[in-house]
Order: C-alpha cells, then structure tokens, then sequence
C-alpha cells in the first residue's frame, strides 16, 4: 500500500492510500460474517464521514454479523468484491431473517486517482431504514426491502493533499402485515453525501482533516396509515386510510475538522470536532 506521500507511509491506515490492483484473490464464508463488499468500499476513506458506514447507510451496518461468504476477485484493471450476509433474529418465538447482497468495485487509476462503485439489497425484516416500530406503529410482520448504489472518488493534489466525494443513493418500500397503524411504506428514496480535504505535514509528520457531509436522509415517499373509527352497534370498527407524504423539512450538513500526528513510528494521536 502506498500513502499520499512515500514519506508518511505509517499514515497509510487514517490517510489517503491506494490498494493494488494484482491484489490475490479469496473467498471466505463464516457463520459470523462482515461484508468484505462494503468494508472495501469505505476502506482508505480518509475523513471520518466517508468511512462511517453507520453515518451513511444505516441500513447495511444493522444487518451484518450472522452467516455468509465473501468472494474478491481481480477484474478487468480493479478489484472486484462480493458478500453475501443472513442472520436469524428470534422475537417473541418468531423466526425473523435479515439479508444483504453488497458488490463492490475499486480501481487505481493512477498514483493520484481512485475510485470505488458499490451496489447492493438489503432485506431488513421488520426493520426500516435501521429502524424499530412499537405500540401503534408496531412493525412486526412486515417486510422491508432496499436497493442502494455509491460511488466514491479520491483525488491527490500535490505530493501532500488529497480530495475526497463519496455519494450513495437508495430506495426502499415496506409491506406491513399487522393491524397497526402503518399499512404500508411505498417508495422512499434517500441519499448520502461527504466531501473531504486532507492535508499531511502542517506541522511535521501530521494530518488534518476537513470534511462536509449529510448523513442517510428521505427526499420522497409515501406512508399509509388506518385509522381506527367507533365500532358500530355489531362491534365492527370502520377504518379511514391516508397516504402521508415523507418529503422532509430540512437538511442536516455537518462539518467536522480532525487532527492526527505522530508521536513516533507506532504511535499516532489524534482529535476531532463535529
């Protein structure tokens, strides 16, 4: 592995570093399994926001941890990897299975040019979006789906700096199969972004770190929802449906500035501040 400078090699792990394409390839399975897809993808981010999958994709860092394979291979002039996670989660004597396919692909361009492309589903159970329901809004039952896409670049800038975007989109729908009031989530679309800039040897043997970023955000969908009328004199309780609009009011940016230095050869300090 090769960092932005050949002089700050022990940077390699926090910085911006390039992966070589003549990489071997494996395959792994595990009956505790992390995608290597989507670890590879966030791998070398630089900024904290670009590497955070929790931040970005709430819905791939619930689902990981049971049973599963990870395949890389070499294609064409990058790096090709796959991973396939399932975990059985029992609830209230209820057998529920949660899922992820996730390929990823990265590719050096050049000693200062890298890229990364990431697809991938995910089957949340009765989850959504990373999410939990209870009591009226109880989710038990359902059935939540997502397909999402990323991209991320990374560009060196002189021998000392580097530039980083990373953009991922999704889309997701639930089917609800209880009699809470959620009957169903159509059609959420959500996005994700971070830019960063990085730059080694301010002081001396250091690095600091500016990133702007939006965390995993709903631009549109629909959910719809039954409302419980009075019953009438034969018990029967009349329901009024309504679909409610998701688009939301507001957009979270944040900014945050890191600082790392090295203390000696294996020792490295940092902060940073959201």
């Amino acid at each position: 592995m090769t960092s932005v400078s050949n002089k700050f090699l022990h940077f390699k792990d926090t910085g911006w570093s390039e992966t070589s394409d003549d990489r071997k390839g494996f395959f792994n399975a595990s009956v505790s399994s992390s995608p290597s897809a989507l670890n590879n993808f966030y791998l070398n981010a630089g900024a904290a926001d670009l590497g955070f999958a929790a931040y970005s994709m709430p819905t791939l860092s619930g689902i990981q941890g049971g049973d599963g394979f990870n395949l890389g291979l070499n294609m064409g002039e990058g790096f090709l990897t796959t991973s396939f996670t399932q975990t059985n989660i029992t609830d209230n004597l209820e057998n529920e299975v949660q899922s992820s396919f996730i390929t990823s692909y990265q590719q050096v361009i050049s000693k200062d040019l890298t890229y990364s492309l990431m697809f991938g589903l995910a089957d949340e159970g009765s989850k959504f979006l990373g999410m939990t329901g209870g009591g009226a809004f109880d989710l038990e039952g359902s059935k939540s789906n997502t397909s999402l896409a990323g991209a991320k670049v990374r560009l060196g800038v002189g021998e000392m700096s580097s530039i980083g975007f990373m953009a991922a989109i999704s889309k997701s729908e639930l089917s609800e199969q209880n009699q809470g009031f959620v009957t169903g989530i159509d059609n959420v679309t959500a996005d994700t972004f971070a830019l960063s800039f990085d730059t080694f040897n301010v002081f001396g043997n250091d690095k600091l770190s500016v990133s702007l970023s939006q965390p995993h955000r709903v631009n549109s969908g629909t959910m719809g929802m039954q409302i419980a009328g009075l019953a009438d004199s034969d018990g029967n309780i009349p329901y009024t449906y309504h679909d409610i609009g998701l688009t939301p009011s507001g957009r979270q940016v944040d900014l945050s500035i890191g600082y790392s230095k090295d203390i000696s050869k294996n020792t490295t300090i940092g902060a940073s501040s959201y």
